[in-house]
């Protein structure tokens, strides 16, 4: 979530990802994150970073515009392809031997953590959009959105996704 402050106009701070990211099923398909729905099977990681499923419990908010001040973070994988993900400034991303950092200190050139492997940091662009705020609560610590994990947490270590 996001914790408040500019990036998270939400009083709930319950603000994560523009609806416009997506999540994996466990049944083999693709969601927008607009589109998750409380009892969905999405994949996460543990606290070790392993990928596994956990059932959506809770969903603070359902189909909104609010505005919001993202970061979009570009990346290319060991395999050289390149994709990115959006998210608001204040949330956590862990980043290799940093731990959980904001999502807007991210570096160019420093690595995340992608359903592939790492992935290397090429870009990162702020922008405001009312793309929406969406979150939700599963049973573990970190949620994988557009192929990268990032944390349940935001800055003021919440948990609401």
């Amino acid at each position: 979530g996001g914790g408040g402050g500019d990036d998270c106009p939400d009083p709930l701070g319950a603000c994560c990802f523009p609806g416009t990211e997506t999540v994996f099923l466990e049944n083999g398909t693709v969601k927008r994150v607009e589109d998750v729905e409380i009892g969905d099977s999405i994949l996460v990681a543990d606290n070790d970073l392993k990928l596994k499923y956990s059932h959506v419990s809770f969903i603070p908010h359902k189909n909104n515009q609010i505005n919001a001040n993202y970061v979009r973070i570009y990346y290319t994988n060991s395999s050289g392809e390149n994709s990115s993900i959006a998210m608001t400034l204040h949330h956590y991303i862990p980043i290799p031997k940093k731990g959980n950092v904001f999502a807007k200190d991210v570096q160019i050139g420093e690595y995340i953590y992608t359903t592939s492997g790492m992935a290397k940091v090429v870009q990162k662009e702020e922008y405001t959009a009312n793309d929406g705020v969406y979150a939700f609560t599963t049973d573990y610590d970190y949620i994988v959105v557009n192929n990268v994990i990032a944390s349940a947490y935001d800055a003021e270590m919440t948990l609401y996704i």
